[in-house]
Order: structure tokens, then C-alpha cells, then sequence
């Protein structure tokens, strides 16, 4: 089913304020300068906020979940909202939304032992519950905490939705607070706008001088930060995938609200997904987490490997599908267009926590190529890209009926 649908007026309403106020009329790419609040404050709070499917195998996520189409739960137990509810409230809620699904938790789909838990006191809202059973008694008529089962099913039965508090049957839904379509529209335009951004952060050895356009793989690079600005380091994604360590100095400073980080890692054609292993990044955590924003504009997929290292910062790539098929941890949120988080194959595959670190700057900057981006080879031919490919797992599904 489509989100849209279900869109209130005062949804529609709401976003398009704060879409209007998030990004200004300049342009970075012609020079001038641009002016953003945070970039992501579109995702109202959310731990993870995806605009279209979600599929979840294993393991939690610290904050809440919002998925602005179906949700199906592929693995066995996942937690949602595991230190924190959040602050999104709906009208006259007791209760934070933990759990928002603006279409359907796709019971035929799920693992047959999925449940999702929600262990902080949050409640949840379901767009569309026509495949569903909600429960707030158990299988003996007693009044029990809020369930959400397939249609007909037992309050005990799996797959499931489990709450902490007894939400009353009818705020579940069907309900839809949140408007996806027009969020993930600014989003787009500002993660375009975003990579316009001239770069002013240069990549150093241990020494302090700059590295060389060509990184061979095994690099270990060092950045350092300027206070009072919005820094920026534009990487090309075959810079990025050989760097194996990134060492943030601690002087002038680490990343902080007047110091943030901006990275850039534009693919060099649209419609091609990446297999990023991220470096191991040292210096920082999840006090750094809040200002460190990892921005892929036009990937329609970036699958996090294996033997990647925790990813701190907030992901933003509102065109791609995030796959995450590392046990690494990820330090921040998430705002994607789709997202398979860990893979269940010859078993279940941990793809770690997502602690909760929003995002928490402003970002300004100047249009222009400032340092470079692209990266070249010493005999000038391009740089191997990591492993941009076309996408069996990214392509756009077909539109819904």
C-alpha cells in the first residue's frame, strides 16, 4: 500500500513548513554561500527513518523506528527503541510513537519466529492494519500490553509486534502522522545541495602533510578541524574504500555544534549502488556522533560489509537502500530510502545495534570545488571506485497498486 494515502492534511501541512525553513534558495554549486539548519531534522527524532520498505533480521536499534511503507521482520527477535521512545508524540498521546509504520507490518513475509519488542514506553501507529489483529488482553480476556499479530492470530503467536504499555486497540491505527513522501522530497534536495559544498578539510599522513590525490589501499589518514565552521571533505568513494584508518586530531578540535563534519561520497554515475567496509575511525564516538554527517546523494544502494568498522555519524542517502551486513555498530541515524538490516541466508546474520546519537548541527557552506573531490591515478586514469556497481538489491521496486 502507498503512505500518501493515509496522509492527513495536517501531516501535509506540518512538513512543508519545515521543509521550507531547511533549506534556502541558494545554490551551492554556483558559488554561493548555503545556509541549512540541520539537515536531518526532517526525521523528526527518529533512530532510523525510512521512506519506503524496512527489513529487519537482527539486532536493535537504541531509538525509535519510523517506515514509511511495509515492515517485515526477517529474523528472530529485533528491539526497537531500546534505551529511548523518542519525542514523537501524536495529538493527545499518552505516550512518544516508538514504532511508526505508514503501511503494513508484513505478517506473510516475516520469519516465523519475528518479533519485534519495544521495550521503553512507546507506543505504536500502523497505516494500514487490513492483514492485521491488534491485542491489548491476552488469551484470557485480562488486560495486557499492546500486540500487533497477524490477522486472527493469538496474542501469543509470532510474527509479532510487541509493546512494553497497553496502547489502546484503536490508536494503533490505521494511522498515518507522518508524511514521508514530501520529508524524503526535501531530503533529496538537501543531500543534493549538501554535495555542492566546497571542500576545506585536506587528508594529512602522520606527519601533518597532505596525502596524495591516489590513495593506496592500506592508507591511514589523519584530518583535523577547524572551529566556527562547517567542515567539509569531499572523498570519492575509491578514496574512501582505501582508506583503511581515519584518525581525527584532537587539536584545533574534535567534532562539536560549531565544528561539524560534512563528508561527501558522490558515486560516479547515478543509479549504482556501493559496498562501503568502513575504516576503522579513531577519535571519536558518540560524543562526536551529533556532528558528523555522512552524506551519499545519488547512491541507490550502499551495502555496509562485513569486516566494516562502527560508522559514527548519521548515514544520509535519501535515493539508496542501506544494507548493513556488518556485526559493527552504527553511531547516529539513519535516513534512507529503503533499508535491509542484517541478511538472513544460511542463518541470521548480526548486523549490530544503531545507537542513538541524532544528529545535532547546522551546517553552512560555500559552493565550489574547494579541495578536490575526485581522485585520479597517477597515470591519470580514474581511481578504482570500491565497488559501485548496478544494484540487484537497489533498483526501484514497481509501484504499488
Amino acid at each position: 500500500m502507498h503512505r500518501g494515502r493515509y496522509a492527513t492534511a495536517a501531516a501535509l501541512s506540518a512538513t512543508a513548513v519545515l521543509a521550507a525553513a531547511l533549506l534556502g534558495p541558494t545554490d551551492p554549486a554556483s558559488g554561493r554561500v548555503a545556509s541549512l539548519a540541520n539537515p536531518v531534522a526532517g526525521a523528526l527524532g527518529f533512530n532510523v527513518f525510512v521512506a519506503e520498505d524496512a527489513s529487519l533480521v537482527a539486532n536493535s536499534f537504541e531509538g525509535p523506528l519510523a517506515v514509511g511503507e511495509d515492515l517485515t521482520l526477517a529474523g528472530d527477535v529485533f528491539t526497537v527503541a531500546a534505551t529511548t521512545a523518542g519525542t514523537f508524540r501524536v495529538g493527545t498521546d499518552a505516550l512518544p510513537s516508538a514504532l511508526v509504520v505508514g503501511g503494513e507490518i508484513d505478517f506473510a513475509d516475516s520469519s516465523g519466529s519475528g518479533v519485534l519488542t519495544v521495550p521503553t514506553e512507546g507506543y505504536a501507529k500502523i497505516g494500514d492494519l487490513g492483514d492485521a489483529t491488534v491485542h491489548d488482553t491476552d488469551g484470557t480476556g485480562a488486560p495486557a500490553n499492546t500486540r500487533i499479530v497477524a490477522q486472527g492470530a493469538a496474542y501469543g503467536s509470532a510474527p509479532r509486534a510487541e509493546l512494553s504499555v497497553r496502547q489502546p486497540a484503536a490508536s494503533v491505527g490505521p494511522a498515518a502522522p507522518i508524511d514521508f513522501a514530501t520529508a524524503f522530497t526535501q531530503f533529496r534536495a538537501t543531500s543534493d545541495a549538501l554535495s555542492g559544498c566546497g571542500g576545506n578539510v585536506v587528508l594529512t599522513d602522520a606527519t601533518g602533510l597532505p596525502l596524495p590525490l591516489y590513495l593506496p589501499p592500506g592508507t591511514h589518514a589523519y584530518l583535523s578541524l577547524a572551529p566556527g565552521v562547517t567542515n567539509v571533505l569531499n572523498l570519492d568513494p575509491g578514496r574512501l574504500a582505501n582508506i583503511t584508518t581515519l584518525t581525527f586530531q584532537r587539536i584545533p578540535t574534535l567534532p562539536q555544534a560549531d565544528a561539524p563534519l560534512l563528508i561527501n561520497v558522490v558515486l560516479p554515475a547515478a543509479g549504482t549502488a556501493y559496498s562501503w567496509t568502513v575504516p576503522q575511525l579513531d577519535g571519536v564516538g558518540t560524543a562526536q556522533a551529533p556532528y558528523i554527517l555522512w552524506n551519499f546523494p545519488n547512491a541507490v544502494a550502499v551495502a555496509q560489509d562485513p569486516g566494516s568498522h562502527t560508522m559514527v555519524g548519521t548515514f544520509l542517502g535519501p535515493r539508496a537502500n542501506f544494507i548493513d551486513f556488518s556485526p559493527a555498530a552504527n553511531v547516529g541515524q539513519i535516513v534512507s530510502r529503503q533499508l535491509v538490516y542484517g541478511v538472513n541466508q544460511a542463518g541470521d546474520q548480526d548486523a549490530g545495534e544503531v545507537h542513538h546519537a541524532p544528529f545535532a548541527a547546522d551546517l553552512s557552506c560555500a559552493g565550489g570545488p574547494g579541495t578536490p573531490g575526485p581522485s585520479a591515478s597517477p597515470s591519470g586514469t580514474p581511481q578504482p571506485s570500491g565497488s559501485p556497481s548496478s544494484s540487484p538489491y537497489g533498483a526501484p521496486r514497481p509501484p504499488r497498486p
